[in-house]
């Protein structure tokens, strides 16, 4: 990290401070889907004179008070993390320190705050553009194509805030969301996973690392069926895995409306179920440009080697440590 450059004014007339000497650590979170990006910031909060520290005063943030954080090194290029409001204030002591936890500031109040909603007669991709549209977002990243083949006859969000519904709403058809700046990032699984790799790690890169390589609850094919109490109909959807190991077959029961949703459910319930079988963590010195939903390659770890997906990134900075890239991987 090049510098922490950060100035409070706190009230009117006070003098202009500079916090980077005072940072003790920065922590920023990154997630593939359903959660709001986090920054953590804790700050010594030293004594100007006996009982009296710099931010329980005059200088004591506020809760919505923005942040803006880049990372990178000193003569490169900064990775922009983004803007930020301040959520949540701890202090702790002795010694006295002040632990800022910051949201998206993107992922506004009204994305918080539960709805009742009825959607019918209406596709994936149109629910989530209406949801977009209505907290002034721009749906992005949508395969449009797929989602507007995902037919919805009537779906209900009852007493649910816009993440949460977005969130449930997803992860049956096997799409990840996230909000982002002015954008609503709505993306297949399937097309993070068939990215291109954003880079290559090999295991001499890392500080250290865990893989997991298990066929235990993994299946060479997916049914999914519902009986339609009204017409009588078996609705049936189907899926395969050519790699997979075993040939057990994962059969799956809940409610569908029509073959789209099937064949979508089928699809989806087969590749969460088999992606459990390869996945782990590695850290290593910082590198800021490894995000939620990039595909890497991992290399050195002789059959594990391969492409990964990233589904979670934390950077840490600190004054022991210095900088750290801790990420969450499965294998695609």
């Amino acid at each position: 990290m090049e510098q922490l450059d950060g100035e409070t004014a706190g009230a009117t007339g006070k003098q202009q401070i500079n916090i980077a000497p005072l940072v003790l650590s920065v922590t920023y979170a990154d997630h593939i889907h359903g959660e709001s990006d986090e920054l953590e910031i804790e700050i010594d909060d030293f004594c100007l004179e006996p009982g009296n520290t710099v931010f329980k005063g005059d200088w004591l943030p506020e809760k919505g008070q923005g942040i803006e954080l880049k990372i990178g090194y000193v003569g490169g290029a900064l990775f922009d993390c983004g803007r930020f409001e301040v959520d949540e204030i701890t202090f702790k002591g002795p010694p006295d320190t002040l632990t800022i936890r910051a949201l998206n500031a993107q992922v506004k109040k009204p994305l918080r705050q539960d709805d009742h909603r009825r959607y019918e007669n209406q596709t994936l991709l149109a629910v989530a553009q209406a949801v977009a549209t209505r907290q002034g977002l721009t749906l992005i990243g949508a395969n449009t194509g797929k989602m507007a083949a995902i037919s919805l006859k009537r779906v209900t969000q009852n007493g649910e805030a816009d993440l949460a519904f977005l969130k449930r709403l997803a992860e049956p058809y096997g799409y990840a969301f996230k909000v982002t700046t002015q954008y609503l990032v709505f993306m297949a699984i399937a097309d993070l996973e068939a990215a291109e790799p954003f880079t290559t790690i090999d295991r001499t890169d890392l500080i250290d690392w865990e893989l997991t390589d298990t066929t235990r609850e993994t299946y060479k094919k997916c049914e999914v069926r519902y009986h339609d109490p009204d017409t009588a109909a078996v609705i049936l959807g189907q899926a395969g895995d050519a790699d997979a190991v075993k040939n057990d077959t994962l059969k799956v029961t809940c409610r569908l409306e029509n073959q789209g949703q099937a064949t979508a459910r089928a699809e989806e319930s087969l590749r969460r179920a088999n992606a459990a079988g390869k996945n782990g963590r590695c850290r290593l010195p910082g590198h800021p440009g490894l995000a939620a939903g990039c595909a890497l390659n991992l290399t050195g770890f002789q059959r594990l080697s391969g492409k990964f997906l990233i589904e979670s990134s934390r950077h840490r900075l600190d004054r022991s440590g210095g900088y750290v890239s801790e990420l969450e991987v499965r294998r695609v």
